[in-house]
């Protein structure tokens, strides 16, 4: 049932870009939202330590463009919410949701929250921080993507344009580090 919820999930996906490029920011929204769903029939269910910050954040931002403020608030809201990590699991589950929930707390005004998850995210740019704040760290292109993100956030974007770079260097296709050098190129 796993393979079969990923394509679901992915067609999804494809199907919200699509929404989001022709300007149908409500049916993309809905097509994100979608993808954080479980069908029944599959027979498999959300992992305790899956968060769908990305999708919910994705969604929100859609439905503000849509101007349904109070339809954003509410996905912004469970985004924030989301949990990243399952209280009884000890190492963390890093992902890129981590940067997303930290954007739906900036977008709701918990600012202090979103500032220390971006802090947080920035220090995994220097190894001595990481080591010494991280007990169980992101590796690969995926630590770099993040610090890029944190750094970004909080306006040190040459630490971030290096991060993003970095993140490339390990993992040429990583769409994602692409589009962030791209926009700080602009």
């Amino acid at each position: 049932e796993g393979p079969a919820l990923g394509i679901y999930r992915r067609a999804h996906l494809a199907l919200a870009k699509q929404h989001q490029q022709a300007g149908r920011h409500v049916e993309a929204a809905a097509a994100f939202i979608k993808a954080t769903e479980y069908p029944p029939n599959f027979g498999v269910g959300r992992r305790a330590l899956e968060s769908q910050a990305r999708e919910f954040v994705a969604a929100a931002l859609e439905f503000e463009a849509a101007g349904r403020r109070d339809e954003a608030e509410k996905w912004l809201r469970r985004a924030a919410a989301d949990s990243l990590k399952s209280p009884t699991q000890p190492e963390e589950s890093w992902s890129e949701h981590y940067y997303y929930k930290a954007v739906a707390h900036d977008r709701i005004g918990r600012r202090d929250e979103a500032r220390a998850l971006y802090e947080r995210l920035a220090r995994l740019n220097d190894e001595q921080q990481m080591q010494s704040a991280e007990p169980a760290p992101p590796r690969g292109a995926l630590r770099f993507l993040l610090a890029g993100w944190g750094l970004k956030a909080l306006g040190r974007n040459e630490e971030a344009r290096a991060a993003f770079q970095r993140a490339l260097q390990l993992d040429p296709a990583n769409d994602r580090a692409q589009t962030e050098l791209g926009r700080l190129s602009r």
